[in-house]
């Protein structure tokens, strides 16, 4: 490899000294900063700036040191299982990050001459111990330096005042991460909160109220909820909703409403587990799984699974489910006294107002018209005398 060829890769790449068919000598190039600041200066390194970031690192790695930076690049922190780095980024998870960074960093001021030394060393002398504990283990067979058989370093020696980096094609792990320990975002939204700023559940949200149900769908939990959509409410004769929605139906709506809850949190990977579940209501449903698809009482499908919230769980479906207790039939024949919008959806346009009185026009009394009649009889005739007169 000529010097011209080094002198631009230098060039092109400030301070990183690229590795060839052999590792470099020590890196001979005056330093730009310390180590957070030659990460910040090189593109290939903004994620791990992110995280170093997230992790409250930068600090740290702007001390007096120095540092032994095993820097991974943006395509390492893209390599890792779909999802993790994501979840690492999150302020729940500083504490599995900064132990994933911290592995990351040796003590001392160790150039790739020194690191090919403990990389042909015999077992255990060929481990360092990192800052977070536990060792990486380095090997090399002449052309290239490995750390943990599964990261190469791929370019080495970039200077930095207060140490150096070598970076590397993959995210190191310690022993002590597992995935599994990674926690989702907090959910900041309750169960009616989220039904609320979905407008698949306007109506849904439009029942709660009316059942005084939302204050009990707001709290601790956890819950379960099959959540109609507006077109499964749609399917309800406008009759029947309008009539649900009336004060004196309260008790009916509520059977109706809790028939569609299941206490405790059950998501789509335990449902499709079960034959059966009791609601809230005080009865069971009937679960089975028919072509792929979740079928609650025979005809019902689970159409979105695991919307999840603060105090549980929703999964949408396509029909109202109506509890055995509920006779519907006797609902819309009782007459009402009280006057209700029904909520109207893309699929129930018009208007579906109940009034009161069964009628929409108003029954006068014959007694009270034969005396409108007979009042005005005599006042008019009472003028035609005076005028006479």
């Amino acid at each position: 490899m000529s010097f011209s060829f080094i002198k631009k890769a230098t060039i092109a790449l400030g301070t990183i000294a690229l590795l060839s068919s052999t590792l470099l000598t020590p890196n001979a190039f005056a330093a730009t900063g310390d180590v957070v600041d030659v990460a910040l200066n090189a593109p290939q390194f903004s994620t791990l700036v992110t995280a170093l970031t997230a992790a409250n690192l930068v600090p740290t790695l702007q001390g007096t040191g120095p540092f032994t930076i095993v820097a991974p690049t943006n395509a390492a922190f893209n390599a890792l299982p779909n999802g993790v780095l994501t979840k690492l980024l999150l302020p729940i998870n500083k504490p599995e990050l900064v132990k994933i960074l911290t592995y990351h960093v040796v003590p001392g001021n160790n150039n790739s001459n020194a690191l090919t030394a403990i990389a042909g060393a015999v077992s255990p002398a060929n481990q360092v111990v990192t800052v977070e504990g536990s060792k990486l283990t380095f090997t090399s067979n002449g052309t290239a330096l490995r750390i943990n058989t599964n990261a190469t370093v791929t370019a080495a020696n970039i200077a930095a005042t207060n140490g150096i980096i070598h970076q590397i094609d993959s995210v190191l792990l310690p022993p002590t991460f597992s995935p599994a320990n990674l926690q989702d975002a907090p959910i900041s939204n309750n169960i009616v909160q989220t039904a609320i700023v979905n407008p698949s559940f306007s109506t849904l949200v439009t029942t709660l109220k009316a059942a005084s149900l939302v204050d009990t769908l707001s709290g601790t939990g956890p819950f379960t909820v099959l959540a109609p959509t507006n077109d499964a409410f749609a399917k309800v004769p406008a009759d029947v909703l309008a009539k649900l929605l009336l004060p004196e139906n309260k008790d009916t709506l509520v059977k109706i409403l809790t028939y569609h809850v299941v206490a405790g949190k059950i998501d789509a990977a335990q449902v499709v587990k079960l034959t059966s579940a009791k609601t809230v209501e005080g009865s069971n449903l009937k679960i089975g799984v028919v072509d792929g698809k979740v079928k609650l009482n025979d005809s019902t499908t689970v159409l979105t699974t695991d919307i999840q919230t603060s105090n549980g769980i929703i999964h949408s479906i396509d029909s109202v489910l109506i509890p055995a207790s509920v006779d519907l039939s006797k609902l819309v024949s009782t007459k009402s006294t009280t006057t209700v919008d029904v909520p109207k959806t893309d699929t129930m346009k018009g208007d579906h107002t109940v009034r009161t009185g069964g009628s929409n026009s108003y029954n006068a009394n014959p007694m009270i018209l034969l005396g409108l009649v007979f009042a005005f009889g005599v006042v008019t005739n009472f003028a035609f005398s005076k005028k006479n007169n």
